[in-house]
């Protein structure tokens, strides 16, 4: 069976041969894709053959082919910077960043993606870094702060206090005006609860 080569005007007696001419051919270096036997106008038509085909695994980055699907997805999530929102893919993790700070709610300072505005919000309310301690507990020997009060009440709540307060505690209204395991002269509001320490 003869073959024709399109781009250089040329019969080939065999397949064989005609592979050997496209191998060594300086015409068609860059141009043919010997897996799927088919010869593209220009290296860039090869190149957009192996990232659209389902048979070719590729990476468009690094111009390198692996064995399998799972090797490139490997291959990427190490190499490269995928976005899990829209499943883009970027060469670097800047590219990503940039794309995430622009198309979805995004912290810059943490590099954190979420999956709507207000999750976002929530962080920016809630996260430590974004939020100064400003709440010191009061307890002898502690010295932790706490971005709110809220937070304060669960550090004693939760026993972890080295004063020893614990919820128990803090729910006993004679505790909450005579305990002396508190640091003197500090007045702290819990919520709607004062609590006075002399």
């Amino acid at each position: 069976m003869s073959v024709f080569c399109n781009r250089c005007a040329k019969w080939f007696s065999t397949h064989t041969s005609f592979r050997q001419h496209i191998q060594t051919s300086s015409r068609h270096e860059g141009t043919y894709c010997t897996d799927c036997e088919v010869d593209f106008d220009t290296g860039v038509g090869l190149t957009q053959h192996y990232i659209q085909s389902p048979y070719h695994a590729y990476c468009r980055f690094c111009d390198q082919h692996f064995y399998d699907d799972d090797d490139q997805k490997d291959h990427m999530n190490d190499t490269h910077a995928p976005c899990k929102g829209c499943i883009k893919i970027f060469a670097t993790q800047q590219g990503l960043h940039e794309h995430s700070r622009q198309a979805h709610p995004y912290c810059e300072s943490c590099r954190l993606t979420f999956q709507n505005k207000t999750n976002l919000d929530m962080h920016l309310l809630t996260s430590a870094i974004h939020n100064p301690r400003n709440h010191l507990c009061p307890g002898r020997g502690c010295g932790r702060s706490f971005i709110s009060y809220p937070d304060l009440t669960k550090h004693f709540e939760s026993g972890t206090c080295p004063s020893g307060v614990t919820r128990r505690k803090l729910n006993d209204p004679w505790f909450v005006t005579t305990e002396t395991m508190l640091s003197p002269t500090l007045h702290v509001s819990l919520g709607t609860t004062k609590l006075h320490v002399w």
